[in-house]
């Protein structure tokens, strides 16, 4: 019962969800970006060069500082992203095909979870008739193979045939 709690409530909190859909999203965009990007940015003068590994320190340190507010602000980005693409999904024909098909066969595999159950009740039943009537029967026969031998066993003393002598 604790798994289905906690599913639920992972499920109820869809902000991280979203956030890696949005970040997928995004992901996909800037790699459409990137060929282009490369060719505009690509440094071949020394003295550019040199310029940017001296002021390396002060725009890294810059740059850090920046990213913690940037982060909140995508986390937050990514998460309406991926929401309106998960919606988007939701609202798909094939999505909802597939939540009728998962109703339907949870539905089913509580059924059949259900016959089982009584299956396997009603068969320890049947074993324990039949344990018993086997049981009977063994008493039944053990008794009549004893009667068997008594009755050998006084025909034995008699003499048979008759008498010779």
């Amino acid at each position: 019962m604790a798994i289905a709690t906690e599913l639920k409530k992972t499920l109820t909190d869809s902000t991280p969800l979203y956030a890696v859909a949005g970040a997928g999203d995004l992901v996909v965009e800037k790699l459409r970006e990137l060929p282009e990007r490369f060719r505009a940015e690509v440094v071949t003068d020394p003295k550019v060069l040199r310029e940017r590994l001296q002021t390396l320190p002060d725009r890294t340190q810059t740059f850090a500082k920046s990213q913690v507010d940037k982060a909140k602000e995508l986390y937050e980005d990514l998460a309406a992203r991926g929401e309106k693409l998960v919606k988007r999904v939701d609202r798909q024909e094939s999505t909802k095909q597939a939540k009728v098909a998962v109703r339907t066969t949870e539905s089913k595999a509580k059924a059949a979870t259900t016959a089982t159950k009584r299956g396997a009740a009603n068969a320890k039943i049947q074993a324990k008739a039949a344990a018993t009537a086997a049981g009977k029967a063994a008493d039944a026969a053990a008794g009549a193979v004893e009667q068997a031998a008594r009755k050998v066993g006084d025909s034995g003393n008699k003499p048979a045939g008759g008498s010779h002598g």
